[in-house]
């Protein structure tokens, strides 16, 4: 559905506030398609983030503050998110032997499997988005949203 029709806007919108109510509108319905792809395998597309993250540390280990800081959607919980990945043994922490104020953390091997697991779904995913633009389409996406936040963040 078009921007213009989804939010029924008689008035005209300015092309700046039209483009970030639609960035917005389809941050929502992606994160939806990613909840319904990973709501099966018991996790949300934040927990799926760390672990994603963690895959690419592994076999090392991250600190929160590195999680934190790598997070696509900025939370102030990290601390909770990394508590129910905790309880799931999707992850394992320990405390910095130099420094024990720094919890580190590491994917465990049930957290490598599910990851495994998922991925034939997350490829589907994205798959589909694929046939929606050409890769030029995608890249130049990519680059101006990039340069919209340029500066910004």
């Amino acid at each position: 559905m078009k921007f213009a029709e989804r939010i029924k806007q008689v008035v005209p919108i300015p092309p700046a506030e039209q483009a970030a109510l639609n960035v917005i509108i389809t941050n929502h319905w992606l994160l939806g398609q990613l909840s319904e792809v990973m709501d099966p395998h018991g996790i949300t597309p934040p927990q799926y983030n760390v672990l994603r993250i963690l895959r690419g540390c592994h076999p090392g280990y991250a600190s929160v503050s590195d999680i934190r800081d790598r997070l696509l959607e900025r939370t102030p919980d990290t601390t909770r998110l990394l508590n129910r990945l905790h309880r799931k043994r999707l992850i394992r922490r320990q405390r910095n032997r130099e420094d024990q104020r720094v919890v580190e953390v590491r994917i465990s091997k049930w957290g490598l499997n599910l990851l495994e697991a998922m991925q034939a779904d997350v490829d589907g995913l994205f798959s589909v988005l694929e046939g929606q633009l050409s890769e030029g389409q995608f890249l130049s996406l990519s680059t101006m949203l990039d340069a919209l936040r340029e500066g910004l963040e």
